[in-house]
């Protein structure tokens, strides 16, 4: 294991693959990123925009199902809202504290040569529920 050695040009391929996706997805009106910045490593976090918690997490758990029907994992977090800088409407007595997110851990040296066709099925996924 060295700096330069194909372990460390792995894990280089994997966080720019995180990075590209989490700038694509501050980029496109469907998604809410994490506030705090870029990954710092392989793992990316966001949310779908939405006028309440109940819905984006609703929504969170659609864009996963018609994922992996495509063949895409991705995985399901509870985060707080306060993680994400959007205002959300309150549909019950009590504000939500918490909302379900999607998850991708882009770990692979491959993610960055699959990204492209990682991003068409993730989308392809959203354009099917805004047809619901």
């Amino acid at each position: 294991m060295t700096a330069d050695g194909e372990f460390a040009r792995g894990l280089a391929k994997g966080r720019a693959a995180a990075v590209e996706l989490d700038r694509r997805l501050r980029e496109d009106s469907r998604f809410e990123a994490l506030i705090g910045g870029p990954p710092e490593l392989d793992i990316v976090v966001w949310k779908l925009k939405c006028a309440s918690a109940q819905r984006a997490s609703e929504l969170a758990q659609a864009v996963f199902d018609a994922c992996a029907a495509s063949d895409l994992h991705l995985a399901l977090v509870q985060l707080p809202l306060s993680w994400f800088t959007g205002v959300l409407s309150s549909e019950g007595a009590a504000p939500a504290k918490h909302v379900t997110c999607l998850r991708s851990v882009l770990m692979k040296p491959e993610h960055l040569d699959w990204l492209g066709r990682i991003w068409d099925r993730l989308s392809e996924a959203c354009a099917e529920l805004a047809g619901e």
